[in-house]
């Protein structure tokens, strides 16, 4: 039987996860939407599970139909026995300021009846830290990384505070990398301070082994939130037995599909394009006046001088591509806050009002009259990117950075 359920925000950060947690020891199954949990094959894997990851499409949803899926899967995993639970999301903080991050995970804490968790978007492997609050993409802050002009939620701040306080009724802390550098017992100490008891405490990671120093000082809480870096200290009841089941057959046809509008996946793209067979998919504009394909009627790829019918591809596998080229996305929504125009800012600082309340640009909220010890506000000034391979100085309190002045 489980024990541990996670709810992730797509598909991709799904099976993301999932890696990890096979890696680690976990026997663990992976299914999309809650109701798969109890209807065909998949019941009877799940029972023989150690982990159980619901992939949802919640990312850029309404508010109120991310919170409904995602309470939906929480109940579904605690029916199938789950105890701890991980509320997953992409490691750049894909996110509006009217959610989708924070209203689902206010709705998971308030279901569990808990008062407080962790915010961990830090994924080291794959360049992302967080350090003064911050998150850097790479050597880059990520208001200035390729995510500041992403389609659906484009990341114009880096400051975790900002981007979080406009979506959540809690408040929003921080405990910094020399509180993490200290052991996890320090950083446990911190975290249950009574000054946080109703916070999201936005933690700094710029390691795996600081994820895995968070892993064992949040073993207490009943809900972890984060990218799937922070599954590096889930360690499972199988380290030696935990397999991934092959997908196909030795032959069998391969292919990759792509169809991300990030200048990661255009670059991966290209770069399989050159040792691969590949065609681009041609799918027409998904716009209103655009006529519907009829029923029964195959994709068109286009390959080079020339059209052609999908056929069965051979056992060299194949790239597959309809990605935009990042700088007119097909069809892409309107922001969800408003109808006429682009999203508004978030706030310029780190406050503490509800989510929808409005705040002066230039206001500072008062500051806390005892902060918990290890924990703080995040920095108003903008921690200069830190250095390469590691992404942030030398640990500990002696650690310096140049700050910059916000804007």
């Amino acid at each position: 039987m489980p024990t541990l359920g996670a709810i992730a925000d797509d598909f991709t950060g799904a099976t993301d996860l999932a890696t990890m947690l096979v890696a680690r020891g976990h026997r663990t199954v992976v299914t999309v939407g809650p109701e798969s949990l109890s209807e065909g094959p998949e019941g009877t894997a799940v029972r023989d599970a150690d982990a159980v990851v619901v992939a949802l499409k919640s990312r850029t949803a309404p508010v109120d139909e991310a919170v409904g899926t995602s309470l939906a899967a929480l109940r579904a995993l605690r029916r199938a026995g789950c105890e701890r639970f991980y509320f997953k999301y992409c490691s750049t903080f894909d996110s509006t300021p009217a959610g989708n991050i924070g209203p689902v995970t206010d709705a998971l804490l308030a279901e569990l009846g808990e008062r407080r968790t962790v915010v961990v978007p830090a994924f080291p492997a794959t360049g992302r830290t967080v350090y003064k609050g911050r998150l850097f993409v790479h050597d880059e802050l990520l208001d200035e990384s390729p995510m500041r002009h992403h389609p659906l939620t484009p990341m114009r701040d880096s400051h975790l505070g900002r981007l979080l306080t406009p979506q959540t009724r809690h408040p929003v802390r921080l405990v910094g990398l020399d509180t993490v550098r200290q052991g996890g017992e320090t950083l446990r100490a911190a975290l249950d301070a009574p000054e946080l008891a109703d916070s999201l405490v936005v933690v700094d990671a710029v390691t795996d082994e600081d994820l895995v120093t968070v892993c064992a000082a949040t073993t207490h809480l009943a809900l972890v939130t984060g990218a799937a870096g922070l599954a590096l200290g889930l360690s499972g009841p199988h380290p030696d037995a935990a397999r991934a089941t092959p997908a196909s057959r030795p032959g069998d046809p391969g292919v990759v599909l792509s169809g991300s509008a990030s200048s990661a996946t255009r670059a991966q793209v290209a770069h399989a394009r050159a040792r691969l067979p590949h065609r681009k998919l041609d799918i027409p504009p998904c716009a209103p006046t655009s006529p519907a394909r009829s029923p029964g009627s195959s994709p068109t790829y286009a390959g080079p001088g020339r059209t052609s019918r999908a056929s069965r591809p051979s056992s060299t596998p194949w790239t597959i591509s309809a990605t935009s080229n990042g700088r007119r996305p097909v069809a892409a929504p309107p922001p969800r806050n408003s109808s006429n125009g682009p999203s508004p800012p978030v706030p310029p600082r780190w406050s503490r009002q509800a989510r929808g309340a409005s705040s002066s640009p230039g206001a500072r909220p008062p500051a806390p009259s005892s902060p918990p010890s290890g924990s703080a506000p995040c920095p108003s000034a903008r921690p200069s990117p830190p250095a390469s391979p590691g992404h942030v100085p030398k640990a500990g309190p002696t650690a310096t950075t140049t700050p910059w002045t916000s804007p």
